[in-house]
């Protein structure tokens, strides 16, 4: 029969019991998890007993106490105890939350149990490894990426509707309270991004002033960095700042299927000039700029249309015209049915302005 054992130094023990000074009239128990990689020893919960009626209201009130007046060698992070820097993001009470936010009558009439964000590496007691976490933030190159010359006397100016977008998402923190509550980074987080990484893609995406959202959708494109999300909602459960990342997931699941609706407003392609839905400069960008967005509109999901696409992208991206290419675009701004059927299945285009380059397409078959 198979033996199965835990990973040395993994079984969590019981600790040392702090009791509170004489005379406390309000204690409350506060049940810490304590672990340091220097004396080679288990993880421990040390239990404190803390007059919660000479410390102030919060979680990391407590926390203060107990390192200035109990325990110097506990070990946690903070800085603006307003929760704005995420400093202090822990599990409390079996929800991932801000120490500095969370109130201790919040918590339950028991002893408070304090944990370091779970499925992370802990570096020490409270504090968790957020390497891998900040470098899945900075793969989504979060800042406004452009290829059009900025205006000479002006800053990239935004519409309030513009503006509006991004309302619910500028607000991230980056606190990680998302992503570790998330089962699916549980498992996957070497490879998922996860909740709050893409909630910060999106912000991106959708930002007006980015004419880059064609490659940022490309990084996204993968079973893993974007489709591990299974819409489990842990993560807008718990977002400290009310946020709802689960919904910016969604959002981003939508977008690439827009590259294969046609824009019913202005008959041309999405996703050209600015950000998603146009906004920006109108496909007046550099040329390499405008030839990249042609090649994520070439991406169709059917592997010979997408072969047969790009190929005619690749033979004439560095001679057409600008005619040609606004053809072009055209082209691509047809349902994937009606490419299917004039370029897979031979039949005649029925668009006039269209018919030449169709035929042009289609005239060359792949070996």
């Amino acid at each position: 029969m198979a033996e199965f054992s835990l990973p040395k130094n993994s079984k969590v023990t019981a600790g040392k019991h702090h009791a509170a000074k004489a005379g406390a009239k309000q204690v409350r128990q506060f049940k810490v998890y304590r672990w340091s990689p220097d004396d080679g020893a288990n993880p421990r919960t040390d239990t404190y007993e803390v007059d919660v009626g000479n410390c102030g209201p919060m979680v990391l009130d407590a926390l203060i106490k107990i390192k200035n007046e109990i325990d110097p060698t506990l070990t946690f992070r903070r800085s603006c105890r307003e929760g704005i820097c995420g400093s202090c993001a822990m599990n409390i009470d079996g929800t991932n939350t801000l120490a500095c936010t969370k109130s201790i009558g919040e918590c339950g009439s028991g002893e408070v149990k304090i944990y370091p964000l779970p499925h992370m590496p802990v570096v020490k007691d409270l504090v968790p490894d957020l390497t891998r976490f900040y470098a899945q933030y900075a793969s989504i190159r979060p800042w406004i990426r452009t290829q059009s010359a900025p205006p000479p006397d002006q800053e990239r100016l935004q519409s309030k509707e513009d503006r509006a977008k991004l309302d619910g998402l500028y607000e991230c923190i980056l606190c990680a309270c998302c992503s570790t509550s998330c089962p699916s980074y549980w498992w996957n987080g070497d490879r998922y991004l996860g909740p709050a990484i893409l909630l910060q893609a999106y912000r991106w995406i959708i930002d007006s002033r980015d004419e880059d959202a064609g490659d940022r959708l490309d990084h996204l494109e993968d079973p893993f960095r974007l489709y591990r999300c299974h819409t489990i909602m842990n993560c807008t459960k718990t977002c400290p700042k009310g946020l709802n990342p689960a919904k910016a997931i969604a959002e981003i699941k939508k977008l690439p299927w827009q590259r294969r609706t046609p824009d019913r407003k202005g008959g041309g392609v999405l996703f050209r000039g600015g950000g998603v839905g146009g906004g920006g400069g109108g496909g007046g960008g550099a040329p390499l700029s405008r030839i990249k967005r042609m090649r994520w509109h070439c991406r169709r999901g059917t592997r010979e249309l997408d072969r047969v696409l790009e190929r005619w992208l690749d033979e004439h991206a560095a001679t057409a015209d600008d005619a040609l290419l606004t053809q072009f675009e055209s082209v691509l701004a047809c349902e994937d049915r009606e490419l299917q059927r004039w370029i897979l299945g031979y039949h005649d285009c029925d668009r006039v302005e269209l018919k030449a380059l169709v035929d042009a397409i289609r005239a060359k078959p792949l070996v």
